[in-house]
């Protein structure tokens, strides 16, 4: 139903673009016009593509469908720039599109990967119309789809029960496991998942839904299904087995659910000023919400979660402030007790050892002139916990501030300040520049921050780039790995080299890699950029002095 949807929209709008009438006017003006031709092929089969929505958006947007064999032809355009583009339900921009007979490949526009999610920009390539124009060909992917079919152990089909597709996705050189589909399986236990990109996956059956029967409303020992399967019948991800998806490729799978005894969780909330709203959620030890609902009773502040089936959990209630507490279930547990508590408030006391003329001082970033410091603190220790928590400032006379829960933190600091640079950071007897922040519930100590403005420069040449294109140089400082800079350079790529520039470096030797692309690397993780290492430049920054190095591009997008 929704592709007919689209066929019918698209062909109105190329209908409405793309009318005798426009044309005509276009040539009576005078002006001289040009045709556009070119074609939109299956990136797999190299087949063309028919019905595709292509676009060019200029002065006025034309759009129209591409024939049984892919092709199209745009006629009564003007000479100049224009965007073309090309889209259709079921499938996805393969990289970078070509225009034949040359290297220019113009404007680029590629999906986009960030924040953990698959999201497209605008499919297109830029062209110079003109007597010389050259026809376009685009590339679209087809898109993978998995089916399947949920049962019971007696070979009844489950509905309604929630099928969870996760996979890796990059964000800011970290990985990150998402859901990236989810959906309920119909009456007959069938389900299809599609729009998938070229991947790993890991598929999960969450069933909570099960129709009670009359032996279970007279059963003494009530049975229900897992709370979460993975495919194809391991209760974690890390027992589970992957499916690798190819473009175009679609993958049907089974799951049989067994039914278990499932058991009550009781207990009740303590150190929530507003006993109206608590959430009680299960999680898995990894910190999956299970999706199995606690009822909370704001009178006296009693929770019950029936239907848990056996194993090891963390229960989380949250309110105005959060508690939660490990949960081992081989029965029913009465009597539970959460305490909820506030989040640590931890200063942060910024020091500063300026050594240049008072107007360069980081006095003048005092707290009417804002944090001169960019601190973020990334949740480490749960797979399924993805906060990231930066400064607040709560006063104008005291010190900024990081609140966050008891946990371990991975910390990136920046100074917003050209040439100034973080000599220390320090939490008690942790080194934040090379060690992750730990937060205990007890009374915090602040975090310590020294900054020096005598920062060292680097001007870098890479050697390989090409025209038009940006490249991503990961600087990495051998005394702190873990508070790599990073920068994208653009420029002309004359000669096959383009320049960057960066600035207020510590002091110290570094290793510096070129990429032509980082979107999907872990480039934080020191196991991933070690297989690098051959063709990344070391340099040593002296305080105050530019330094010059050259560096390979290395090519991870092919």
């Amino acid at each position: 139903m929704g592709s007919r949807v689209f066929l019918l929209a698209v062909l109105w709008l190329a209908a409405s673009a793309w009318s005798p009438a426009q044309i005509a006017l276009s040539n009576s003006s005078g002006t001289e016009t040009y045709k556009l031709q070119g074609e939109v092929v299956n990136s797999i089969t190299g087949e063309g593509i028919p019905y595709v929505l292509v676009t060019v958006s200029s002065e006025n947007k034309q759009a129209l469908l591409t024939g049984t064999d892919g092709h199209f032809e745009f006629a009564g355009l003007r000479a100049g720039r224009v965007t073309v583009t090309a889209s259709k339900p079921g499938f996805f921009e393969d990289g970078e599109q070509k225009i034949s007979n040359t290297n220019k490949p113009g404007r680029i526009f590629v999906s986009d990967r960030s924040n953990g999610r698959y999201a497209m920009k605008g499919l297109g390539v830029s062209i110079e119309i003109g007597p010389d124009t050259v026809p376009v060909t685009f590339k679209l992917m087809p898109e993978g789809i998995i089916t399947g079919h949920i049962e019971d152990s007696g070979g009844e089909p489950i509905e309604r029960a929630f099928i969870r597709v996760e996979a890796i996705v990059i964000s800011d050189g970290r990985k990150l496991w998402t859901q990236m589909a989810g959906i309920t399986s119909r009456e007959d236990g069938t389900f299809r998942i599609a729009n998938l990109h070229p991947g790993r996956y890991y598929v999960s059956v969450h069933s909570l839904t099960r129709g009670r029967t009359l032996e279970d409303v007279n059963a003494a020992n009530p049975v229900g299904y897992p709370l979460s399967v993975y495919y194809p019948a391991a209760p974690d991800r890390a027992s589970a087995a992957p499916i690798d998806i190819a473009a175009g490729q679609r993958v049907e799978i089974q799951f049989a659910l067994k039914l278990q005894p499932v058991f009550k969780v009781s207990g009740n909330v303590s150190g929530q000023s507003n006993v109206q709203s608590v959430n009680i959620r299960l999680l898995s030890s990894t910190g999956e919400d299970l999706g199995l609902p606690g009822r909370f009773y704001p009178a006296d502040g009693r929770f019950e979660i029936q239907g848990v089936p056996a194993g090891n959990y963390r229960l989380e209630a949250r309110g105005d402030n959060r508690g939660e507490l490990p949960l081992h279930v081989s029965g029913t547990l009465n009597g539970v007790h959460v305490v909820l508590r506030p989040k640590t408030s931890i200063p942060v006391i910024i020091r500063n050892e300026a050594t240049r003329a008072p107007e360069m001082k980081l006095e003048n970033f005092g707290p009417h002139h804002g944090i001169p410091i960019s601190l973020m603190a990334h949740r480490s220790d749960l797979e399924h916990d993805f906060t990231s928590t930066g400064l607040e400032q709560h006063s104008d006379d005291g010190p900024p501030a990081l609140n966050v829960e008891p946990g371990k933190y991975a910390v990136d600091l920046s100074v917003l300040y050209g040439g100034v640079y973080v000599q220390s950071a320090r939490y008690g007897d942790i080194d934040l520049l090379r060690e992750e922040l730990i937060v205990q519930p007890a009374a915090p100590r602040p975090i310590e921050v020294v900054l020096r403005d005598d920062g060292a420069n680097l001007q870098i040449k890479i050697a390989g780039a090409e025209r038009n294109a940006t490249s991503s140089v990961v600087v990495v400082p051998e005394a702190a790995p873990n508070q790599l800079k990073v920068a994208h350079v653009g420029g002309d790529g004359e000669g096959g080299f383009v320049m960057g520039f960066i600035n207020g470096l510590a002091p110290g030797d570094y290793k510096v890699f070129a990429f032509d692309s980082i979107e999907t690397m872990e480039f934080r993780n020191p196991e991933v950029l070690k297989q690098y290492n051959a063709k990344a430049a070391q340099v040593s920054l002296t305080s105050g002095m530019t330094s010059n190095v050259s560096v390979e591009l290395i090519h991870t997008s092919q």
